[in-house]
């Protein structure tokens, strides 16, 4: 499970959200392994991710010590809600940020990501950015 976070995906009296989705690259993974015998996930911890923009270029990671205090709340608040929500689930689930270099979802682009042996990737513009808070309009008609 890959999943990146847009601002198009936050309410709209979450500007912390909005704030830190329109500023960096926030990807969720998470990846099991089903035990054919027992039926039971494993869940591998996955070190690092390599996203790239439409011309594959490397986002770069942002440190959690590198990010806005509210930022690094939020994110540990997200993580702790998935953690005892989901339970084992949850705690397979690992959170990235990269800084967001050329990727905007609201712009003609893309951002691709490996994760086990597959390739996912996201087109943009995502739907709904013509109403998205923050986003500026003009920036469209270039």
């Amino acid at each position: 499970m890959l999943t990146w976070f847009v601002p198009q995906m936050m309410l709209p009296n979450s500007t912390a959200a909005i704030a830190m989705t329109q500023k960096y690259v926030v990807l969720m993974v998470a990846h099991s392994r089903m035990d054919k015998a027992t039926g039971i996930n494993s869940y591998e911890d996955i070190a690092a991710l390599e996203p790239k923009d439409q011309n594959g270029n490397m986002l770069a990671a942002v440190a959690r010590n590198d990010l806005p205090p509210a930022s690094v709340a939020m994110l540990a608040g997200l993580e702790a809600v998935l953690r005892q929500s989901l339970g084992a689930y949850g705690k397979g689930l690992k959170v990235f940020v990269f800084d967001k270099g050329d990727v905007d979802s609201c712009k003609k682009g893309q951002l691709s990501v490996q994760l086990a042996g597959e390739t996912y990737t996201w087109e943009t513009p995502f739907p709904g950015c013509s109403n998205a808070v923050g986003h500026d309009k003009s920036a469209d008609r270039t």
